[in-house]
């Protein structure tokens, strides 16, 4: 029985307090077979969201077990208690969303889904993995092949057809699979660019991409359930003085038939990835000619002529490596910004076939002009509004206008913390000029924005301002310092507080006070020097707070 299985650790609610606060840093590790995941530690959380997702192939007799830990600095890591499922639940083929209980207290949710390889859906053109870690089946637009049309019938009657165009705003739509259609025009678009014809209960309409959603309601058709994706696939087309400046989503997922470099006739390979000017190193995976790593890098790329670089090595017990492969691939293989799934020819120092690799990447590129630097995170506020002529940087502006729109009705927003991956990612897309968001990120952009403004070389308040900022009481106070600030900080300051006026009208909805709002944003605002006193610290949520109440009537 073969097939993959995918496991999301959700959350965990009333987890023990492990740490002299009252509060624990926890962490869960999950062992499946000789698999092995562990996701991000939540800080001074008893009531974590991981939120995070890992898909392997599948041993349908292993069972899973999930142990959850208190992360200590100094210590050795508090053990918090662990379950385990058995096999024959894990792989029942059925989607699962449980709670466990935990020995020392509290629960913790987990949702998975054993899904079995299906011959005509095998059949497509690839099995790909997206950026978030789901296990997805990828049917191109620019090849809309046969296979697509043989396990379309299997398809219809389980799954949801979610319509949506990249960098739509508009919550995507949702119909049934069974008086659906879909095929390719190559010219259909405004500019002649290949689209998809959707034909549903709904009308027909053009899109560049659909995805198919595992589930028979739309009550489990989330974006954390298992898509198909279907992409016209479109390459930019380069302009004199410009430069496609993106970043690389690159999976090394497995390699095969490797040489065997150790007495034993195995070998232990690990790979280095090289990408523009950047590498990235894999674990080693001992005694294997077959190793699977499933790991996930990103790499910003300035330009198509870089190659993607990838040598396998046998690491010795002396310390030293010795060459298996290599494979060089031109970024140009990947320019049409879709995921592409594949396996590569590595080849030795004589150039001989020396295994197989297989990768899943994706290149998301804008065409900028050459040279010009699109970095925001670490960027002063100055140097960002004047490198882009605007009184808030698009950046912020785009972050500060979802959380207006979508944000101020959120239970939790800017206190609940998001998905660590997803932040990073967020960030790692919004320093290449992407800065669009959708429903349902609102937890990643409320800590996006902390810490952009949290990374500012000279924080949003002013750091040489930080004591006149802690003593001030009075409008008067506040006035004269709000003058001092330079105008792309007052702008965004500006901005920020009445966010925060909308967040707190809805207090009903969100639970969030304005106290508690400014617990949670004001250590984002001032950096505290190790020489102010711990009153100081304290001060500085309270400080914003009276700013936030007087600054109607002084700005």
């Amino acid at each position: 029985m073969s097939g993959v299985l995918t496991v999301c650790a959700l959350e965990a609610k009333d987890l023990p307090a492990m740490d002299t606060g009252g509060t624990s840093d926890p962490y869960c590790i999950i062992y499946y077979g000789q698999y092995k995941f562990q996701t991000q530690t939540v800080d001074k959380d008893l009531f974590p969201q991981w939120l995070e997702e890992i898909t392997w192939a599948a041993l349908p007799t292993a069972d899973l077990s999930c142990f959850v830990f208190d992360q200590d600095k100094i210590s050795k890591d508090d053990s918090m208690g662990q379950f385990q499922i058995s096999a024959q639940k894990l792989h029942d083929g059925a989607q699962h969303d449980e709670w466990f209980k935990l020995p020392k207290g509290g629960q913790v949710r987990l949702r998975w889904r054993f899904l079995p390889h299906v011959n005509n859906i095998a059949a497509a053109p690839s099995l790909i993995q997206s950026k978030k870690h789901a296990f997805v089946q990828k049917l191109s637009a620019g090849r809309l092949s046969d296979s697509w049309e043989n396990c379309w019938a299997e398809l219809r009657d389980e799954f949801l057809l979610i319509s949506t165009n990249p960098g739509d705003k508009r919550r995507p739509k949702i119909f049934s699979l069974r008086n659906a259609a879909i095929s390719r025009n190559s010219s259909g678009g405004p500019n002649k660019e290949p689209v998809l014809n959707v034909q549903t209960s709904a009308g027909f309409g053009k899109v560049k991409s659909v995805s198919i959603c595992f589930g028979s309601n739309e009550a489990t058709a989330s974006w954390e359930s298992t898509l198909i994706s279907i992409s016209s696939g479109k390459a930019l087309a380069a302009k004199a003085g410009t430069i496609e400046q993106g970043v690389a989503f690159v999976t090394l997922v497995e390699a095969k038939d490797l040489p065997n470099a150790d007495l034993g006739g195995k070998s232990d390979p690990y790979c280095i990835i090289y990408a523009g000017s950047d590498q990235r190193r894999s674990v080693t995976v001992k005694d294997n000619l077959n190793p699977t790593w499933n790991e996930s890098y990103e790499f910003f790329i300035e330009g198509l002529d870089h190659n993607l670089h990838i040598l396998v090595l046998d690491e010795d017990p002396d310390g030293r490596s010795d060459s298996l492969g290599s494979v060089s691939i031109p970024m140009k293989t990947f320019s049409d910004q879709t995921y592409h799934d594949k396996w590569f020819d590595l080849v030795d120092a004589k150039g001989k076939k020396a295994g197989r690799l297989h990768l899943l990447v994706n290149f998301i590129y804008d065409l900028v002009e050459a040279n010009v630097d699109r970095k925001v995170t670490g960027v002063s506020l100055v140097d960002l509004a004047a490198r882009e002529n605007a009184a808030i940087p698009a950046s912020i502006a785009a972050m500060l206008e979802f959380l207006e729109k979508n944000g101020t009705e959120i239970e939790g927003i800017f206190r609940i913390s998001a998905n660590a991956k997803d932040v990073h990612e967020a960030q790692v897309l919004l320093d290449i000029g992407r800065h669009t968001f959708h429903a349902g990120e609102e937890h990643t952009v409320a800590a996006l924005l902390k810490s952009v403004l949290r990374k500012l070389p000279d924080a949003l308040l002013l750091d040489s301002l930080s004591s006149k900022w802690l003593a001030a009481t009075s409008p008067a106070q506040f006035k004269e310092l709000l003058v001092q600030l330079p105008p792309a900080h007052r702008a965004v300051l500006s901005r920020l507080i009445a966010l925060m006026k909308k967040i707190v009208a809805n207090e009903a909805k969100t639970k969030m006070s304005l106290k508690n709002l400014c617990i949670c944003i004001a250590p984002n605002l001032l950096k505290i020097s190790d020489s102010q006193s711990p009153l100081e610290v304290i001060r500085l949520p309270e400080m914003l707070l009276q700013l936030v109440q007087h600054y109607d009537s002084i700005q």
